[in-house]
């Protein structure tokens, strides 16, 4: 039976799919599976091919060390490869697809989340088909793929069943037991590729201040844009909500925002509780 996660515990074949890839996020836990796929560490299988999702709006260090990566696997028979969706941040403003923060009933919200589904997950499975040979809306009549995905231990919470019936999904970092930390270290100790860092739009909503003074200070155009981007989606006329959005959850604009306070629990704010897929990873 395909189309499900794999229990932690479960034996599997990876040479019963017709396509072993990795869902590449580029930031620490992904970057690790796929280094340790490319070395045949740990009982990880070598991915045919590493399927990154470009939203075109990443920190600066994402880009850099997504090519990085794609020059020291390919000398191991590995391929990178890039799919979009497009632009996020030029999707039309009245159907906002991140999960900003806006006044619900005189209450902080948040909007529906949809970048990860559209902007990650469909580009993937679409070139997932491609590869496969499938049509679109063609069955896949034996044709399965197992997708090894980078969530790690400490974000069990986020693994999930996939929705397409030709994928498999394979939790290496949870069978195996690592942390993010764990991942790093790991790095640190083993890679002369400068470490990964966390991937995710420069204007996603899921950061706490501490995240936030990481992009302004690491990446000033893509602080710039973030700054733009959160004044773009606070015309509520333009983004469809009765009321204005913001990328902070204080409700303020991501310019006026005392970003130099430390949260009072930066971990509630961050991916952990919050986002799914493969942002962060």
């Amino acid at each position: 039976m395909s189309g499900r996660a794999l229990f932690p515990w479960e034996p599997y074949d990876p040479t019963s799919y017709s396509l072993v890839y990795l869902s590449f996020g580029a930031g620490v836990q992904s970057s690790t599976l796929l280094a340790l796929s490319a070395l045949g560490l740990h009982e990880i299988p070598k991915v045919d091919v590493a399927i990154f999702a470009d939203t075109q709006d990443e920190p600066v260090w994402v880009y850099e060390h997504l090519w990085q990566m794609a020059a020291w696997v390919e000398s191991m028979g590995i391929c990178v490869e890039v799919v979009s969706a497009g632009k996020l941040s030029e999707c039309d403003p009245k159907h906002l697809r991140i999960p900003a923060f806006t006044d619900f009933d005189g209450k902080s919200g948040k909007t529906r989340r949809q970048c990860t589904s559209e902007y990650k997950i469909k580009p993937i499975n679409t070139r997932v088909r491609q590869l496969l040979g499938l049509a679109k809306g063609e069955q896949h009549k034996g044709r399965t793929a197992l997708s090894i995905q980078g969530i790690s231990y400490d974000e069990m919470q986020r693994m999930k069943d996939p929705k397409d019936k030709f994928i498999d999904i394979e939790y290496p970092l949870v069978r195996m037991g690592w942390t993010r930390h764990k991942c790093l270290d790991w790095w640190l100790s083993n890679m002369t590729i400068p470490a990964p860092r966390k991937s995710a739009c420069v204007y996603c909503p899921f950061r706490s201040n501490e995240e936030w003074r990481d992009i302004r200070d690491n990446d000033p155009q893509g602080w710039e844009f973030a700054i733009w981007y959160d004044s773009k989606i606070r015309d509520s006329s333009a983004s469809g909500l009765n009321n204005p959005a913001y990328l902070h959850r204080s409700l303020m604009p991501l310019a006026d925002v005392d970003i130099e306070v430390t949260d009072a629990d930066q971990e509630r704010f961050g991916f952990l509780n919050e986002c799914e897929g493969m942002c962060g990873l």
